[in-house]
């Protein structure tokens, strides 16, 4: 593909990529290298980072921070997938507003993570996913598994025991703030 093709895709897919879905996050990109990204984790957010990722390299832009705004959680294993992707292309995160539950899956991808307040990072353990009446709010074998599956991810990108126990102690349907103390033994930089 010539250097003018190459360019015209990358440029129709980086205004592709700011078109918000109506039921996903919306992702922006800056030539600076910051990648800025809100709204609910939902099935093909990870997709669209690899690509904005791709479309930032292929203009010569080093993608360096995934900026995260408001956020209400969402799929845990698209939050994981993003997260192993940052992790794999050294991107560091940072949030400077509410980040639930597969929110702070993906800033735990970061290699250096940055909390802006008032931003808040909130857990609880794994939902089954069922759109059943009242599903969120029990746990269920599914539920369990998922926890587990999530906690063995998030030891991987070194989140410490003390932010993971309480992600396991908080059910599905409640939220629980990871505290200051708690954030400074993870090595998250809080900024005020």
């Amino acid at each position: 593909m010539n250097r003018t093709a190459l360019t015209c895709a990358s440029t129709a897919l980086a205004l592709w990529i700011m078109i918000p879905r109506a039921d996903a996050g919306t992702f922006a990109s800056t030539r600076t290298g910051i990648i800025s990204y809100k709204g609910d984790v939902v099935e093909g957010d990870d997709v669209t980072l690899t690509q904005i990722i791709a479309a930032m390299k292929a203009r010569g832009v080093t993608p360096r921070l995934l900026s995260m705004g408001q956020n209400g959680g969402g799929n845990t294993g698209v939050s994981m997938s993003m997260a192993a992707t940052l992790r794999r292309e050294n991107i560091d995160t940072e949030v400077y507003a509410r980040c639930p539950s597969a929110c702070v899956t993906i800033f735990a991808g970061g290699v250096h993570r940055t909390l802006t307040k008032p931003g808040t990072i909130e857990v609880h353990s794994a939902r089954d996913g069922s759109t059943e009446p009242g599903a969120a709010a029990r746990e269920s074998e599914l539920s369990r598994a998922n926890t587990v599956r999530l906690v063995r991810f998030l030891r991987l990108m070194d989140v410490p025991y003390v932010v993971v126990g309480k992600l396991v102690g908080t059910p599905p349907a409640l939220i629980t703030n990871v505290d200051d103390d708690e954030l400074e033994l993870w090595g998250v930089e809080i900024r005020r």
